[in-house]
């Protein structure tokens, strides 16, 4: 067997309680969505997607929760709002006709809106309202581009006169 070499602590020095994940505050977060799982629901009527999302930047860069989508559900309601639901999401990172496998949508970058929502069963977390593309980059201007003020317009592909 393997030598453990662990010092355990004295009982006062153990801090009692849960170490429950601080929720992050409502707004809008650069965000990566990193793992994903597809499960049977507890009841039997379907099965759901769950999706983890780490915020990228600011202050609470790091914080993660997960968002659940209930894609095969005997409530058509419940399966209809699940599919509309990520589909926006997959519009918000590019994604058009068929995403064949969680492999599709994972490890992209995305801007969420971000909501805590109090539960039915009491207990608060994070909820996404909205996904948003990437803002886009704007190209810097470089010399070769930009007007002359004694020469006028230049092209890259032509000499100034």
């Amino acid at each position: 067997m393997g030598n453990l070499n662990f010092q355990i602590q004295q009982a006062e020095e153990i801090e009692q309680g849960t170490y429950a994940k601080a929720l992050t505050p409502a707004g809008t977060y650069k965000a990566v969505i990193f793992d994903s799982d597809q499960s049977p629901n507890k009841k039997g009527t379907g099965s759901y997607l769950r999706l983890d999302f780490e915020i990228k930047d600011g202050p609470h860069a790091g914080n993660d929760f997960s968002v659940f989508y209930n894609i095969q559900h005997n409530n058509p309601v419940a399966q209809k709002i699940a599919v509309e639901e990520l589909s926006r999401l997959c519009h918000a990172i590019g994604l058009r006709g068929t995403a064949n496998n969680e492999e599709d949508i994972l490890n992209n970058e995305l801007m969420i809106d971000v909501v805590i929502d109090h539960g039915k069963d009491g207990e608060d977390r994070n909820k996404i309202t909205k996904y948003h593309p990437l803002p886009q980059q704007q190209p810097e201007a470089s010399a070769t581009s930009a007007p002359s003020p004694t020469t006028g317009t230049t092209f890259p592909h032509q000499k100034p006169l």
